[in-house]
């Protein structure tokens, strides 16, 4: 069975399992302090493009979701279906990982710290640059996963599945006293406030013919991931969802 029907099956059974309502259209992460706080930068799903295009997720209604799951996946580099993550920039193509920072750089992209995943601190390009600089090795070498946080919604009336990534962090292996090494999230970025950018770049696919810019290849999933956590999300007295965990 492909990678592909392999996550769509487990998300199937997560959201078998999950059971909750969901809102599509409005939805806010648990801030440090456990009060419901707004998303950043957006709050629907529907993007505007900087050349003028425009490709918003599909419209769904809030009484169309029968249930919605949150989801960590970590996107490894040994992975065979992954190398295009982190083939090096070149030839009008460009590395997710320098398409990111270009984008933190010039302050079309925010960076969150990676002290939680909720997106509650922004990180200035001088902060993410000192991230960078004081991982244990160089640049080309740092990244060896992303971790995405996405939610999957199951739409009723079509008996679909809808996955629309949330978060994207760049990870980096660190050795710990012990001598075990781990992987652990140098900072965050917020999709839905990113994607506008990321389209503007070329993944590095090995078919120059069909290129792909990274906006494309994300919603596209061609890609394989293995799932670290499900969570899940309820209403709040006011109509919110926050994460519960």
């Amino acid at each position: 069975m492909a990678s592909n029907q392999l996550c769509s099956l487990a998300l199937s059974v997560a959201l078998s399992i999950a059971g909750l309502n969901a809102d599509a259209q409005n939805y806010s992460p648990k801030s440090t302090t456990g009060s419901a706080t707004p998303m950043p930068e957006l709050h629907n799903f529907g993007y505007k493009i900087y050349d003028g295009h425009s490709f918003p997720w599909p419209s769904l209604l809030e009484d169309s979701i029968k249930r919605k799951v949150r989801v960590w996946e970590n996107i490894d580099a040994s992975a065979p279906a992954n190398k295009v993550f982190f083939r090096p920039s070149g030839n009008g193509q460009t590395a997710l990982m320098d398409a990111i920072m270009e984008g933190v750089i010039n302050r079309k992209i925010k960076a969150y710290s990676a002290k939680d995943d909720r997106f509650t601190t922004v990180l200035t390009s001088n902060e993410v640059k000192e991230l960078i600089n004081n991982s244990p090795a160089p640049l080309s070498g740092k990244v060896t996963k992303y971790r995405i946080k996405e939610d999957s919604l199951y739409v009723k009336t079509t008996n679909q599945i809808f996955v629309r990534i949330v978060g994207i962090a760049p990870m980096t292996d660190v050795t710990n006293s012990d001598g075990k090494t781990y992987s652990e999230p140098l900072f965050w970025i917020y999709y839905p406030g990113s994607a506008d950018f990321l389209y503007l770049y070329n993944a590095p696919v090995n078919d120059k013919n069909y290129p792909l810019n990274w906006f494309e290849f994300l919603e596209s999933r061609n890609f394989s991931a293995d799932i670290q956590r499900i969570g899940k999300k309820v209403r709040t007295s006011n109509g919110v969802f926050i994460d519960t965990n």
